[in-house]
């Protein structure tokens, strides 16, 4: 069993981790949504060319992006800014 100060610096660190976890997530968002291009694959664009995705996360990030900005449109920047003040 641990100390009551243990506790708390065990919590904390959890606490820091998520936090870490959370800007990672919206920098990573970020990231496919400036880098989001309509030529890339995703499940509204049907193409038999080769795959050549261009956003800066692969594919996931391209499949991400469109998802966001069709259904969202500009309001989907405020996801990934509101993830990073929540982490700061």
């Amino acid at each position: 069993i641990l100390s009551e100060k243990s506790q708390v610096f065990v919590a904390r660190r959890i606490v820091d981790s998520l936090a870490f976890a959370m800007a990672a997530i919206a920098l990573w968002l970020l990231a496919a949504i400036a880098s989001y291009s309509p030529t890339d694959p995703s499940w509204n664009t049907a193409s038999g060319e080769a795959m050549d995705i261009s956003n800066w996360m692969g594919m996931s990030g391209a499949l991400t992006a469109d998802i966001l900005l069709q259904t969202l449109g500009g309001a989907a920047l405020i996801l990934p800014l509101t993830m990073g003040v929540w982490a700061y």
